[in-house]
């Protein structure tokens, strides 16, 4: 939680509520809870492989013209339709774990995401709208301020009243981030030609397989869970380093406290004989004095 929550995503969420402090501290308390409970970090490609398993009805694929990671969506390829809906959701999550966490070395907070509505008949059915809001409070709860652009593309009309219907529930921010288009030329002024699919008027020839893609968040897991056992080891390291030093300082300082005190009291025996050795004098001259007064 500490690594997440880092000044970047304090600035999101005081940006997400106009920088009233108490909105955006519940708005946090909030995302702590569901981050506690949903554990997003931890979602694999096997835990989602049900709807990675698909012809491209989701995914990420190149880089918008500010440099931002790209998410496709493409319901009309759904195959696993309305009973699937909890791992629809989980899917979307792990989706955004992985595009933030890409987003952040690239040195951008932000998303752009591109939602092709071509073959979609079901998009304004009861089921959807059910999911649509799930998909919004996840997005606008807890993950605020990380979408740049949402555009729909080949929207029939069906898709507009939907979206009147919906509308209600996004804020204000959001909504003027939403576009809604079935112009290729309208999609080129985000996005270069160069990462911009061909079917779409680019030159990229990308096409979603699911067994290359498999071996790529495969590997990629593998890698991570090798930088997060480092990273454990390493603060293991750091733990047991402090600790050391710590017990080394308090050792030291033991010592020099338990020198200054031998000091101490050899100053105070020095002191103490001294005074004793004046005293003997002063006795032994007086001694002397008193034998010369009665000679005489």
């Amino acid at each position: 939680e500490k690594a997440w929550c880092d000044d970047a995503t304090l600035c999101r969420y005081l940006r997400a509520r106009e920088y009233k402090m108490d909105k955006a501290s519940d708005m946090l308390l909030g995302t702590l809870k569901w981050r506690r409970e949903a554990k997003p970090t931890e979602i694999t490609a096997k835990d989602v492989m049900i709807e990675l398993k698909n012809d491209g009805k989701m995914y990420r694929n190149g880089y918008d013209k500010l440099g931002r990671p790209i998410l496709w969506m493409k319901p009309g390829l759904d195959n696993t339709g309305l009973p699937e809906k909890d791992f629809k959701i989980k899917y979307l999550v792990y989706l955004l774990e992985k595009a933030t966490a890409l987003a952040k070395t690239r040195g951008r907070d932000k998303l752009s995401w591109v939602c092709d509505l071509k073959d979609a008949t079901h998009v304004s059915g009861l089921g959807n709208m059910k999911i649509s809001q799930e998909v919004l409070s996840v997005l606008q709860n807890h993950y605020p301020e990380r979408l740049g652009v949402v555009i729909f593309f080949n929207a029939p009309f069906a898709f507009t009243l939907f979206w009147n219907m919906i509308s209600p529930f996004v804020d204000a921010k959001t909504k003027k981030k939403v576009f809604i288009t079935s112009s290729t030329s309208r999609l080129l002024e985000w996005i270069d030609e160069d990462n911009l699919e061909v079917a779409y008027g680019g030159k990229s020839t990308f096409k979603w397989d699911f067994d290359k893609h498999w071996d790529k968040e495969e590997k990629n897991e593998e890698e991570s869970d090798k930088e997060q056992t480092g990273s454990q080891e390493d603060e293991e390291l750091s733990r047991k380093s402090k600790k050391s030093s710590k017990s080394a300082r308090s050792t030291k300082s033991k010592k020099s406290s338990s020198s200054k005190s031998s000091k101490k009291k050899k100053s105070a025996r020095s002191e103490s004989t001294s005074k004793k050795s004046e005293k003997s004098e002063s006795k032994s001259k007086k001694s002397k004095s008193d034998k010369t007064t009665s000679s005489s």
